[in-house]
């Protein structure tokens, strides 16, 4: 019967601990540690019988009660030679006060979980133990129900009896004492997942969207070739972009993709013989969507090469001459606007420090205009990579 009701009691207790660690577990997952036992600390028993005959089982009971918690296997238990008074149930508000402050001054010495205070007396053939809880944490007293029986070679069977519902009592409080640790674990991951979300910028989810991508300007110098050599003056050339290596999607793609706006102007030079005695001036202003292959050769450091076609809008103003006394002696000024495809061919090298990138590179451009303009581009370039 004994060896029943405490399989019984290890069952309830262990289904209990289990279902609150997995509860626990799926909210704030956490590595295996070892289990904490919780510590029971058994007070030796105050005597109340008329006669101390049977003052031997003030010890007797505890020691017999501890061991069988330790049985258990999920509790530390030990006895502690003092005396404490059994207070009943009905005792006032005041008692109950100074009770509870008597036994958390013992805990500083004790260091428990739990405590148990009681009494027994024996009145003829019968023996009555009486026990109480004192949930250390909680600051509250649990009573167990009165155990009474025969006082005879029995008096172990009734200890075990007692022990029994020590036990079942001493279950439901740890059962408790796990359901409101893991409520309050519970609200506080709910309580700071909350306070991490109002931390969120709202523009996270646009910086994600854009993260990888490089902001860039470059400046070079604009050198024609061909008829367009001679006619016009090399030129100031300024160039934005936006540059993304499709790594940052899957790792290993050596490919980026990037887009350009490019603009300069120039005029015709002061040496070329127009046919027609007049001045022009030369305005470029397109946008191109340009394919990449990368040639990694560290992660800070490649060579890029790439291919690109645009549209652009192509201004060439033939001004009006006049002579030395202003005199108009040239039609009036012209205006051709139109636009064009053009195409560039780039090689570029291109150096990362943290998230700037340092470029340096040369291109070929065609715009397919009537006469098929040709020009190079040395340019030097930052950027800023996101």
């Amino acid at each position: 019967m004994k060896r029943l009701l405490i399989i019984i009691l290890i069952f309830i207790l262990k289904v209990n601990f289990i279902q609150a660690e997995e509860n626990s577990g799926k909210n704030n997952p956490q590595p295996d540690i070892p289990v904490k036992k919780e510590k029971v600390v058994i007070f030796y028993f105050q005597d109340k019988s008329r006669t101390d005959k049977f003052r031997y089982l003030s010890s007797i009971i505890p020691e017999s009660i501890a061991k069988d918690i330790r049985r258990i296997g999920d509790y530390e238990a030990e006895t502690y030679p003092v005396n404490i008074d059994y207070l009943h149930s009905s005792a006032s508000g005041e008692d109950k006060e100074a009770f509870t402050y008597l036994l958390m001054n013992m805990d500083k010495e004790v260091k428990a979980d739990f405590m148990l205070v009681g009494s027994y007396y024996v009145d003829g053939n019968r023996i009555v133990i009486s026990t109480q809880f004192f949930d250390v944490e909680r600051k509250q007293i649990i009573y167990v129900r009165e155990t009474e029986s025969k006082i005879s070679a029995i008096v172990l069977e009734m200890i075990e009896e007692a022990t029994n519902r020590i036990n079942t009592a001493l279950n439901k409080a740890v059962r408790i004492k796990k359901e409101a640790k893991a409520k309050a674990a519970a609200a506080a991951a709910a309580a700071a997942e909350e306070e991490r979300k109002s931390k969120i910028s709202p523009f996270l989810g646009f910086y994600n969207t854009i993260s990888g991508i490089t902001f860039g300007i470059n400046y070079g110098l604009v050198n024609y070739y061909g008829d367009s050599g001679d006619m016009y003056k090399n030129a100031d050339h300024v160039s934005l972009n936006i540059f993304y290596e499709l790594s940052n999607i899957s790792p290993g793609i050596p490919f980026a993709v990037s887009g350009k706006f490019d603009y300069f102007a120039t005029r015709t030079k002061e040496s070329y013989n127009k046919d027609d005695n007049r001045n022009r001036e030369f305005e470029f202003t397109g946008g191109s969507l340009n394919a990449v292959y990368l040639f990694k050769f560290t992660p800070n450091f490649n060579i890029a090469a790439s291919v690109g076609v645009g549209i652009a809008d192509v201004e060439i103003i033939k001004e009006e001459e006049r002579d030395e006394y202003e005199v108009v002696i040239s039609p009036a000024a012209t205006i051709e606007d139109s636009l064009n495809p053009y195409y560039n061919f780039t090689l570029s090298m291109n150096f990362y420090i943290g998230n700037l990138k340092i470029e340096s590179g040369c291109s070929y451009n065609i715009i397919h205009i009537s006469d098929m303009i040709h020009y190079s581009v040395i340019y030097f370039g930052l950027g800023y990579r996101i």
